[in-house]
């Protein structure tokens, strides 16, 4: 959903909320980083970093990698899950 939750989407009509430039949020590449499609991995620090909602990522065990669909407390926003260092 545009502008809805647990997204980083805002448009002009949206009065909630920071609006990020791509390169906050997204490695510039997108590339095969395993996995069936091509993926823009997170940035770390990044606002989409932990930033999801659990609660919207049971039944989903893997990210598109097939790497654990939760690294850290919470799921991140997006196909793939960072990986912690």
């Amino acid at each position: 959903s545009y502008g809805g939750n647990n997204n980083l989407i805002a448009g002009q009509r949206d009065n909630f909320g920071p609006v990020y430039a791509p390169d906050e949020i997204l490695s510039p590449t997108l590339q095969n980083n395993g996995g069936y499609a091509p993926t823009h991995l997170l940035v770390a620090g990044g606002p989409a970093v932990d930033a999801g909602s659990n609660a919207a990522a049971v039944g989903i065990p893997s990210d598109e990698r097939g790497l654990p669909r939760v690294l850290g407390s919470t799921v991140d926003i997006g196909a793939v899950e960072m990986v912690p260092e």
